[in-house]
């Protein structure tokens, strides 16, 4: 069947006119970005119409010679507009144009004779266009500054012209603030829009981003698993676990782990807080391994990505250290116990050797000689005082009571057993020993022989720091869920810093190192002993004021303990 001639005819000049109207509004290859291909299409489909049509007024030969010019400059402009789109120039090609639409229509005002109210109305609508104009390529800012100028010019109309007056520039001025108003709000609402897309879009590149950079970080391995199956990993991870990415994917990431620690493994996983584990390399080795990761979209899945470091080395290097820091503290520690003892060694020593000198010298005269023999006594027992305190410090500080035997007791009847052990020291510094005990006391599981020990430590240490005629006071109370011993002195007192120090051993003022000597011990067997029984000791002093160490022991449920089984280990 033959075509139809005019059909033919219909399509060609469509054609034709397809390819035409590219031609003029197709940008070319310099412009790759497709937004402004886009921004230089539209502009240049607006200026096009305009300017045949600003050439036709010009023709116009009742229109004043001036605006016929004017209008001749106009279409110059707007050709040129047009051909700063095309090369990409389109923000200075929207402005002349929108500059050109705006000025036009007043221009027209200002080279009438006659007027009338449909004619200005008429006229000023073509302000309408340079709105529309700004609102498509203009910023907020641009589209502000549009509509001020338009608005002023029109309000300036009375001002410039006499025979309009300002009735009517009122309702021009109202309509245009109307249509001004929707264009800002449409303004504002398309910004928010932009803004929007644009930090979705920058947040997408971002996760983007950070994806690429871990999976090409060649330093730290980087694994993608999903629900515990592994997805992806990069080579560094294969080189530092020894699996092939062929092994991994598919995998459990369970089976990184050694078996012992995959729960706690997989559980540290869901933090976003860096951690450390220990890993199984693909041979069996374990080492350790510093994890951090995050959740990310993948491939359109919700999966974690994770990033690890060898940290083995460093954890090594960490322990030397660590057991050279341990080292050197027991190096110090010992400084000080080889200081204090030398001192506290020599002096009964010394004055042992002295006595057996005097022996020696007094053999005949029987008063000397017993007085001797008994300085040859108290210092053979300091002496012996001193090794039972090392040899308590070393069993205490391994946490060792299986050689404690618990009984059920009166605690009241131990502390003045031992007050009586100490009657005689007291004695001779000529200090008072009070005990006030309390009432009514239920009785405690207690290794009888070390609750003395540390009442004994505690009472010295009050004797020691008391001056004569001083007194030293122990009292026992009740006092909720617990048994509290207060022992109280009114001795010198402790220095503020010194307080927090006292219950560390082998530390001792200085004025408080006497011919007596000690171990600087007594304190820390006090507590030591104190937290083997599940209790607690304080210290308050204050400086000429005395000091007051109060021992806090847990209340027993039970008051009493049944005949059959006096005594309990622990």
């Amino acid at each position: 069947m033959a075509a139809n001639p005019a059909n033919t005819l219909q399509q060609g000049l469509r054609t034709l006119f397809n390819r035409l109207w590219l031609l003029l509004i197709e940008p070319g290859n310099r412009i790759q970005n497709p937004d402004e291909r886009g921004q230089v299409r539209l502009l240049s489909a607006l200026t096009l119409p305009f300017i045949p049509a600003v050439l036709a007024m010009t023709q116009w030969q009742w229109l004043s010679e001036s605006f016929r010019q004017f209008l001749a400059l106009s279409a110059i402009a707007l050709v040129f507009a047009y051909f700063l789109a095309r090369f990409g120039r389109y923000q200075v090609g929207a402005i002349i144009t929108t500059v050109v639409m705006s000025i036009l229509p007043i221009h027209f005002l200002l080279s009438l004779e006659v007027f009338s109210v449909h004619s200005i109305t008429l006229t000023l609508s073509w302000n309408a266009p340079a709105l529309f104009v700004a609102y498509l390529f203009f910023g907020l800012r641009g589209i502000v500054i549009t509509v001020a100028a338009n608005l002023v010019g029109i309000g300036a109309l009375p001002y410039l012209i006499s025979d309009i007056d300002q009735s009517t520039i009122a309702y021009i001025l109202f309509f245009h603030l109307v249509v001004a108003c929707e264009i800002l709000i449409a303004a504002l609402v398309r910004q928010q829009q932009v803004k929007t897309a644009n930090q979705q879009s920058l947040a997408l590149k971002e996760s983007e981003e950070r994806y690429r950079d871990l999976f090409n970080a060649t330093v730290e391995g980087i694994i993608v698993h999903e629900k515990g199956i592994v997805l992806d990993a990069n080579p560094a991870f294969e080189e530092i676990t020894g699996y092939t990415l062929s092994d991994l994917i598919g995998s459990q990431v369970a089976l990184l782990f050694p078996e012992d620690e995959r729960a706690a493994a997989l559980a540290a996983q869901a933090s976003t807080k860096t951690y450390q584990a220990r890993g199984m390399r693909k041979d069996g080795t374990i080492y350790w391994f510093e994890a951090r990761g995050q959740f990310h979209m993948y491939r359109g899945r919700t999966v974690r990505v994770a990033s690890i470091q060898d940290v083995t080395e460093r954890r090594q290097a960490e322990a030397r250290q660590l057991e050279l820091a341990i080292e050197r503290q027991k190096v110090t520690v010992l400084q000080h116990f080889i200081g204090d003892m030398s001192h506290d060694l020599r002096t009964p020593l010394s004055v042992m050797k002295t006595s057996i000198y005097l022996l020696e010298k007094v053999v005949n005269d029987p008063g000397r000689f017993k007085q001797s023999l008994e300085t040859l006594d108290a210092q053979t027992d300091q002496l012996q005082h001193i090794i039972e305190d090392l040899i308590s410090m070393s069993r205490l500080d391994k946490a060792d009571t299986s050689d404690y035997r618990f009984a059920w007791c009166d605690i009241n009847k131990l502390i003045e057993e031992a007050l009586g052990e100490q009657q005689t020291t007291a004695l001779r510094k000529r200090i008072q020993l009070h005990f006030v005990p309390a009432d009514g006391l239920p009785t405690i599981l207690v290794d009888s022989s070390e609750f003395k020990k540390m009442i004994r430590h505690l009472v010295i240490n009050g004797i020691n720091f008391t001056p004569e005629k001083g007194t030293v006071t122990i009292r026992s109370a009740e006092a909720g869920r617990q048994l509290v011993i207060e022992i109280s002195d009114t001795g010198v007192g402790i220095p503020a810093l010194d307080l927090p120090l006292i219950f560390d051993r082998f530390y001792r003022a200085d004025h408080a190192r006497g011919t007596e000597g000690g171990t600087g011990l007594g304190l820390s067997i006090a507590r030591k002993i104190a937290e083997a029984h599940g209790g607690s000791i304080e210290a308050e002093s204050e400086l000429n004021q005395g000091s007051t160490f109060r021992v806090r022991l847990p209340k027993p449920i039970a008051a009493s303990q049944p005949a059959s089984d006096p005594t309990q280990r622990r």
